[in-house]
């Protein structure tokens, strides 16, 4: 199955326009997904899993992830860190050879 992705009149340009950049990896130079499937003898059946293998693909092209929200650490995950580092900075410390002073 070969789908003229460019010059297809079921999609608004934006639709285009997100599909063409998610979908990338799946687009040939000339903008086509070409989708096939030899899994069964029968050519019915094949045509059933290209269709809805197509469906598929062009079902998750169009979904848009939600943008991730900035957070910041919270109070105890930033104090157990720096608590770690003190141990660490204890140990290495430790193996340094001591000062003759």
């Amino acid at each position: 199955m070969i789908f003229d992705l460019e010059n297809s009149k079921a999609f608004t340009e934006e639709e285009k326009r997100i599909l063409s950049k998610n979908l990338k990896n799946k687009l040939t130079k000339e903008n086509y997904i070409i989708i096939s499937s030899d899994e069964s003898r029968s050519q019915h059946k094949n045509k059933e899993i290209v269709t809805d293998r197509f469906l598929k693909i062009l079902h998750r092209g169009l979904v848009v992830p939600k943008e991730r929200k900035a957070t910041k650490p919270n109070r105890s995950s930033i104090k157990k860190r720096l608590e770690r580092k003190k141990k660490q900075a204890y140990k290495k410390a430790l193996r340094r050879k001591p000062d003759m002073d």
